[in-house]
């Protein structure tokens, strides 16, 4: 991945408070497909957004030496 691969609109779920939400709708589904597959959606922006955050985090740490 590279700084050009830091949008999210290829993912089902594009926003911190999106992701909320489908948390709450998979811990309280009892459907086991709609749990793995809002599980899957979840893992998806999650990486991105750790992604984005070490990014950023490498990006500081250049401008100050």
């Amino acid at each position: 991945m590279g700084l050009t691969d830091l949008a999210y609109d290829d993912l089902d779920i594009q926003h911190g408070m999106a992701a909320v939400v489908k948390y709450g709708e998979m811990i309280a589904s009892s459907s086991e497909q709609k749990q793995k597959t809002l599980r899957g959606q979840l893992l998806e922006y999650c990486e991105r957004d750790t992604y984005a955050m070490v990014q950023i985090h490498r990006g500081l740490r250049e401008m100050v030496g």
